[in-house]
């Protein structure tokens, strides 16, 4: 029986044989066999009944030859259509009670660009677009485009073939071979139910079966759709992808081989991808593809080192996917994993992977049931081979089963509150020196006692407050509630009384809280968004601990939100509190900013037809003004109709000078900026330098930067001694405003995103020797290199280490610049 996972109630079932024929990785194998399936999704399994052909010659049919011939209206061979007037002839079958029936032993057709079809057939009888000979029997008709073959990065993709418009509904597909196509050989445009694919085949194609609208966040969800009996030889993104909330999917007895066509970003075989855009799901999290098997299919040879990581899967889904079961599937020879599974609720059956980064790769909930994960191989990129790996909150229980590698690598790793439990009848093969696990911090690698029903408990929370002063730690009772001021950000880690992986379910707090392996986290800086300005606020945090059987038990608790004084604050307000140097950069007040580095030509009115170029902003604090070095860089004035004005580069190198020489050079400092970091942005792009000559050297004051690397939002980096740079890691975001704040004392950094973090030694960092006598510079490091590439708001240094409260104010005041309410 599929066991769904524990905290969803069992649903009814139902029993039945039926004969399985299929393939394996491991050889041929066919059987009568007992089979029990939930009734969750009851299109699929009825799909799973004998099957009876009929025979196509018994029923109607719109005719298709290459070319056309005749009236070309379909009624005959004589008087067949083209191929381009398929929706023509769907629409006729449909009329008739019958198929589109499309000649195969003429010759292939010739097609390079889509076909739109805006009718179907009815619930009652669907139409099936259907290869055949003359005499109406089946016959694989060759459909053939105009993609290079070989294909490399670079040549033409080729075009989609048949695109599902809004009405291609109750549609099928049989016995149709596409050749050298491109972005979908069949693509569902807008939202479609009771679609079948089936005995079908494709050789170098981008896409076979693609589910993708026109244009960005519009519905194109599939519910009710078939494939089976498909084939394929090679492609660059995949063999079929499911989108937005599509479900009720059954993908059965297909086999694909990517043949290592590398050079499309993100390769893969069968992928579910689904989109916030379109609800949630009953369980009140995100709404994505749901409810699909994939049963005794192969999927291969998936390569994509365009990445730094190197992708490529055989399998996989995302966050927002849940209740999805792999039968009796394999996946090989892939650069990354033969299942990459984020979705919610992920059951594994028999399945198999090998000769792949890591086979099984997971990153929420699933068990696995009697699998085998073989052969690692790294074949590039980033991140070490083992045959499982879970990450962050990956939560994957391993029953029976096989894990067998060659290499010395560790079989299992568990990463970023990753939890993996294995049986003690999981066959281990393994050499004797390679490690059985590596376990980061925060995560679990353990074995599963099958009989054991008790479930986990909380013994504790427990989590440190930084401030000026000092850290102290704090323990939360079960069932207690703690205290925390409104603008911070709370991370416990968990003691419980056996190895336990933590979620926070449902509740009307949910999307206040996250937790990820033995830690929880409030998310948010500021609780009166959305509750009672100047009042205090409880918050629950509906915490829930599993096991490494499943069990599992709530343990909730709540937070007793202190309200603060977080008003904004301004520069006069700010040098009356006694700040004697820094500055104040404040692009959303046009009179500072300039055309010219002299400052002689003010921005005087907005340009529809053109973003005005910014080379010099005056700081409102003191007289440390950003100036470019040279007229050959700028930064563009952007805008947009919330009143936000932020700066972008106007040239790739482009940074500012700040100040005189020396002028940020004191003992102590607080710094905030405000930015934003385009959607996979990635390199390393500083935000604030001050090069190592110019600091004085003691354990608080530093050379400091603000930087971002890898598409995230910034590192930073401090002295923990001496003049030995730091840096600690990276905590930002991407596609959305962010105020990054750092204190050189002592030693903090903090963003809307995370609060406080340490800055630990790293002496490995050097700074160049030549820049004796520079300024400090904003957005380029201390070798004006490493430029920013984002938007720059606007941003506040100061000479002194602010008090917690009165260095928020300030990040709200940036947050407001960047329309960001913290």
């Amino acid at each position: 029986m599929l066991i769904p996972f524990p905290d969803a109630p069992i649903p009814a079932k139902i029993d039945w044989s039926i004969d399985q024929p299929g393939q394996s990785n491991r050889g041929e194998f066919t059987g009568r066999r007992r089979v029990t399936l939930l009734t969750a999704a009851p299109r699929i399994y009825a799909a799973l009944l004998p099957v009876v052909q009929r025979r196509p010659s018994a029923r109607k049919a719109a005719m298709i030859v290459p070319g056309g011939a005749g009236a070309m209206d379909g009624t005959s061979w004589a008087d067949a259509a083209p191929l381009t007037a398929m929706d023509a002839m769907v629409a006729r079958a449909a009329a008739i009670g019958g198929d589109v029936w499309v000649r195969a032993d003429l010759g292939p057709y010739a097609q390079n660009g889509n076909i739109p079809i805006n009718h179907g057939g009815t619930a009652q009888r669907r139409v099936t677009i259907r290869g055949v000979d003359g005499n109406g029997q089946p016959m694989t008709a060759r459909i053939v485009g105009a993609r290079a073959n070989p294909w490399s990065k670079g040549a033409a993709d080729g075009a989609e073939v048949f695109r599902l418009r809004s009405g291609a509904d109750h549609l099928g597909f049989a016995f149709l071979r596409f050749e050298d196509q491109g972005y979908g050989c069949i693509r569902s445009q807008q939202p479609h139910s009771d679609l079948l694919i089936e005995d079908c085949s494709f050789a170098n194609v981008r896409a076979f079966y693609e589910n993708g609208s026109s244009g960005h966040g519009i519905d194109a969800t599939v519910s009710g759709f078939t494939m089976r009996r498909c084939t394929g030889q090679g492609w660059s993104k995949h063999f079929a992808r499911f989108r937005y909330a599509s479900h009720d999917i059954l993908v059965e007895d297909c086999h694909g081989d990517a043949q290592e066509q590398d050079g499309d970003n993100f390769c893969n075989g069968i992928v579910g991808e689904g989109s916030e855009s379109v609800g949630l799901a009953p369980d009140g999290l995100p709404n994505g593809v749901h409810d699909v098997i994939i049963r005794r299919c192969s999927m291969g040879n998936c390569r994509d080192s365009l990445n730094f990581y190197q992708n490529g899967d055989a399998f996989g889904n995302e966050g927002q996917d849940y209740n999805w079961l792999f039968e009796d599937c394999h996946g090989w020879g892939c650069s990354d994993a033969g299942f990459d599974c984020k979705s919610r609720n992920t059951t594994f059956i028999r399945c198999s992977a090998d000769d792949c980064k890591r086979p099984w790769r997971i990153w929420a909930d699933a068990v696995a049931y009697d699998c085998i994960a073989s052969n690692p191989r790294k074949r590039g990129g980033t991140g070490a081979a083992a045959c499982i790996s879970t990450f962050k909150k990956g939560y994957l229980r391993w029953y029976g089963g096989r894990l067998e590698q060659t290499g010395t690598n560790s079989v299992i790793v568990a990463e970023d509150g990753g939890f993996t439990a294995y049986t003690p009848r999981t066959v281990i093969i393994k050499p004797a020196d390679a490690p059985l696990a590596r376990v980061e911090a925060n995560s679990i690698v353990t074995e599963i006692d099958e009989a054991d029903r008790t479930p986990p408990a909380l013994v504790k929370s427990t989590y440190t407050v930084k401030t000026i002063a000092g850290t102290t730690s704090y323990d939360i009772a079960p069932g207690a509630t703690f205290d925390l001021n409104e603008n911070r950000i709370l991370n416990a880690v968990i003691t419980t009384t056996k190895p336990a992986t933590t979620r926070i379910v449902h509740a009307q707090d949910y999307a206040a809280y996250t937790a990820t392996g033995q830690t929880w986290t409030i998310l948010r800086q500021d609780y009166e968004n959305d509750r009672s300005v100047g009042q205090d606020q409880t918050y629950r945090v509906p915490l829930r601990l599993y096991d490494a059987n499943g069990n599992f038990a709530d343990a909730p608790l709540a937070g007793h939100i202190l309200n603060v004084d977080d008003n904004p604050i301004g520069p006069a307000d700010l040098k009356a509190s006694g700040v004697t140097a820094g500055g104040w950069w404040e692009v959303q007040d046009r009179s500072t900013l300039f055309l010219d580095r002299a400052g002689q030509v003010p921005v005087s009115a907005w340009a529809d037809d053109g973003d005005p170029i910014i080379r010099r902003v005056n700081d409102k604090l003191f007289a440390n003004h950003l100036v470019v070095p040279d007229d050959s860089m700028g930064f563009y004035l952007r805008h947009d109709d919330l009143g936000s004005y932020w700066l972008e580069p106007y040239t790739a190198g482009s940074f500012f000078l700040i100040g005189a020489a020396g002028a940020l050079q004191f003992a102590k400092f607080t710094a905030s900026l405000g930015i934003y970091r385009e959607p996979g942005e990635a390199g390393p792009h500083c935000l604030i330098s001050v090069p190592r000559s110019m600091t004085i050297p003691t354990a608080t004051n530093a050379t400091w930067w603000m930087v971002v690397r890898d598409g995230q939002s910034f590192i930073i980096r401090l002295p923990a001694s001496g003049n030995s740079g730091t840096s600690t890691g990276n905590f930002g975001m991407q596609g959305a405003p962010l105020v990054l704040s750092l204190l050189s004392e002592p030693g903090l950094a903090r963003s809307n995103a995370v609060d406080c973090l340490d800055v630990a030694d790293n002496a490995a960092v050097t700074y160049p020797a030549a820049l004796a006598n520079a300024r400090a510079r904003l957005l380029a490091d201390g070798n004006a290199g490493q430029t920013f590439n984002g938007r720059f708001y606007g941003g506040v240094v100061t000479n002194r280490t602010e008090s917690d409260d009165f260095r928020f104010r300030i990040e709200r005041q940036i947050g407001e610049w960047a329309g960001l309410a913290l």
